[in-house]
């Protein structure tokens, strides 16, 4: 697993003991509470940053469980978007309650989660392009609408998230609450157009952000350029040359075998 860890980027490194680090702290002062007389405002939010820290120590490791199960390999460029993504969402904007403090952080990162989520899309599709068994190539105009359309399903499938950890937390994922804090609620809720306007609102900005990395990949794609959406995933080296070993110490243990029977004869 160490040796596996190492694969991933100096960033995410540097982040996932970042994260251990707050972890580790969190807990210390947990344990201490009983001592330094937290409030019960302290304990709670200790135990928020806990479970913060945990979830994204997890996420920072998700390249490496993706590379174990599938033998592929996600391109750096990328890796690096989505841990700056994840530490915008959980350190900057749980932990460190910049979704209280900046009115425009919650609208900024579902902007730059469209162009993530797009970029993902180009991803997939380019790894199939590439495949040897794939015979059909596609369009760039044709790939850029599938790419939004992967945008808008991924944004949808995130606001049901949202409402649905509202509902079973008590949490403001969706802002519905006119006060209170974004992450633990307590508020007065909104009602009619204004409870519907975060929902609406995070929906287009995923939208703009999606369309915006679907006409950047389509002039990509169209003048033959590389960029962020010419990426694909790549096979892992390491499991291959593994594979490729077992393989032919297989076969020569079997021709060894052959040998032998055909001497005994």
């Amino acid at each position: 697993m160490i040796k596996k860890f190492k694969t991933l980027t100096k960033f995410s490194r540097i982040m996932f003991f970042i994260c251990v680090g707050i972890l580790v702290t969190s807990i210390t002062l947990l344990c201490l509470s009983g001592v330094l007389d937290h409030s019960e405002q302290m304990v709670s939010t200790l135990v928020f940053n806990t479970v913060q820290s945990l979830l994204m120590i997890i996420l920072i490791l998700v390249p490496l469980f993706f590379r174990k199960a599938t033998h592929l390999v996600i391109p750096w460029p990328i890796e690096i978007i989505y841990v700056v993504f994840c530490s915008l969402c959980l350190i900057c904007g749980e932990i460190g309650e910049f979704y209280n403090r900046i009115k425009w952080w919650d609208s900024f990162l579902h902007t730059l989660s469209g162009v993530l989520i797009g970029a993902l899309g180009y991803i997939f599709i380019n790894t199939i392009d590439k495949s040897n068994k794939n015979e059909i190539k596609l369009t760039p105009i044709f790939t850029s609408i599938l790419v939004m359309m992967f945008v808008m399903s991924v944004g949808y499938l995130w606001e049901i998230f949202e409402w649905s950890a509202d509902e079973l937390t008590g949490s403001n994922m969706q802002r519905y609450l006119e006060s209170g804090s974004p992450t633990i609620g307590g508020g007065v809720p909104l009602v009619g157009h204004a409870a519907l306007a975060d929902t609406m609102k995070d929906l287009m900005l995923n939208i703009l952000g999606g369309l915006g990395i679907a006409i950047y990949g389509f002039f990509q794609m169209k003048h033959d350029k590389k960029g962020l959406t010419t990426l694909a995933l790549e096979p892992d080296i390491d499991i291959n040359e593994k594979n490729i070993i077992e393989v032919n110490a297989t076969k020569e243990e079997e021709n060894v075998l052959e040998e032998d029977k055909i001497e005994s004869n």
